[in-house]
C-alpha cells in the first residue's frame, strides 16, 4: 500500500509546470463515477481545444450505467487555470433513466428523457498523462415541459490523457 502512495504521488507530482504548457493533450479517455452525474459507473472520451494561457475548452461525450438505468450525452467544458490544475464549469445535456422507491425523502419516482446538468469542479492533469476530473451541480427535472425538481449530482473521473 505505502508503495502505491509512493508511485501516485511521484505520478503526480513530477515535473510540475510542463503539462498544459509545453505539451497539450488533447485527447482524454476516462473511466467515471457518480451520483445522478453519469452514472455509477461510466465511460466519456474528452477532446481538447481553444488553448490559451488560462483557458481551454473540452467537449465530451461519455456513456454510463446508473443504478436503474442509463446516462449517455455530450458537454462542453470550460477550464481555467494553469500547468496542471484547473477550476472547471461547464453543461452536460443527457439522456437519462432515473427510477428509485426512497419513501424517506422523494417517495416513489420515475425519469426518462433529456435533462441538463450544470456543474462547477476542478480538474488535474500530470505530465505523465494521468487525469483526474471532479464535478458537482445540479440537474433540473422537467416532466412534460413542467418543472419537476432537481436533483444535486456529483461525480469523478480519472482517464489518461494524450
Amino acid at each position: 500500500m505505502r508503495l502505491l502512495k509512493i508511485t501516485l504521488v511521484f505520478i503526480v507530482f513530477q515535473n510540475p509546470g510542463f503539462c498544459q504548457e509545453e505539451s497539450f493533450r488533447k485527447n482524454t479517455i476516462s473511466v467515471e463515477s457518480g451520483i445522478w452525474s453519469r452514472g455509477l459507473v461510466g465511460l466519456s472520451y474528452s477532446r481538447n481545444f481553444l488553448k490559451t494561457n488560462f483557458l481551454f475548452v473540452s467537449a465530451d461525450a461519455f456513456a454510463g450505467i446508473g443504478s436503474s438505468g442509463y446516462y449517455y450525452g455530450l458537454n462542453t467544458t470550460f477550464n481555467f487555470g494553469r500547468d496542471e490544475l484547473f477550476f472547471t464549469t461547464g453543461i452536460d445535456v443527457k439522456r437519462c433513466e432515473i427510477q428509485y422507491s426512497e419513501t424517506l425523502i422523494f417517495g416513489d419516482y420515475y425519469f426518462k428523457g433529456f435533462a441538463y446538468n450544470p456543474f462547477i469542479g476542478l480538474n488535474l492533469y500530470t505530465p505523465a498523462g494521468l487525469s483526474i476530473k471532479t464535478r458537482a451541480g445540479f440537474m433540473p427535472i422537467y416532466k412534460n415541459r413542467n418543472y419537476d425538481g432537481f436533483f444535486p449530482t456529483a461525480g469523478i473521473s480519472l482517464g489518461y490523457s494524450f
